[in-house]
């Protein structure tokens, strides 16, 4: 179905959430291939290296990893030099709230008894997260807003990490979940689709 929705002027900018978010970008790394020290084709490794892995072996499983996932990519690669990853083109983001949505887990090596790592969208947020290396899967998600419309990417950064077991993350997902219209518009026309 398809509405349209009139908006008239307004003192405040209204926001307008749809039922359902607009994926703005995503990656599950299924493209890739599991490797060591590997290139990834949608994003850009620097200051280090990362892995590609399957899982559901003896340090994934622990961590509640399962085959399901399929690939997933281990933050510090088989350099002995973590890395920092950021998507190799910037998004384009209009004024609105965004949710940034990704799988991640401690590193699952005892020697190394938690991992650091930063993650966010440069200039608009980086959030700091610090994991124990049994820490188990989990959905990690922060919701933000931009104000004004703008190109950013979405990076991840392995902070501390010299031993070739990093923190592991999958199913990055960047969602567009409101929107602004600005009150300097005049009467203005909103179309909604996928409305049941």
């Amino acid at each position: 179905k398809q509405f349209l929705i009139n908006i008239e002027d307004v003192n405040e900018a209204p926001t307008l959430s749809p039922v359902t978010g607009s994926t703005v970008f995503s990656d599950d790394f299924e493209s890739e291939v599991a490797s060591h020290n590997a290139a990834l084709s949608k994003w850009d490794v620097s200051g280090g290296t990362v892995d590609v892995m399957t899982v559901g072996d003896s340090r994934t499983t622990p961590l509640g990893w399962t085959e399901s996932f399929g690939l997933v990519v281990d933050l510090d690669g088989s350099s002995s030099n973590g890395a920092a990853i950021s998507t190799k083109s910037g998004i384009s983001l209009t004024p609105g709230e965004y949710l940034l949505r990704f799988n991640v887990s401690g590193s699952g090596d005892p020697h190394q008894r938690d991992d650091s790592f930063s993650f966010g969208l440069e200039g608009l947020f980086t959030e700091n997260l610090n994991l124990p290396y049994t820490s188990s899967v989990q959905t990690h998600q922060k919701t933000f807003w931009v104000e004004h419309a703008t190109v950013a990417k979405i990076f991840f950064d392995q902070d501390q990490a010299a031993d070739n077991y990093g923190v592991i993350i999958d199913n990055v997902v960047l969602i567009q979940s409101g929107f602004v219209i600005s009150e300097d518009f005049g009467t203005s026309t909103v179309q909604v689709t996928g409305v049941t």
